[in-house]
């Protein structure tokens, strides 16, 4: 929270939302970082 500058947890939950997209991405972006895999574009 603090490093996105949310003061209350009900403001937190108004912006975790995120698409099965978004969140797919994010993995295999993580993921390479970790194991050296560069994701298929």
């Amino acid at each position: 929270m603090g490093l996105m500058g949310w003061s209350t947890t009900a403001m937190a939950a108004r912006y975790q939302h995120i698409t099965r997209t978004i969140r797919s991405d994010v993995a295999q972006r993580v993921g390479g970082l970790i194991w050296g895999v560069v994701p298929d574009k």
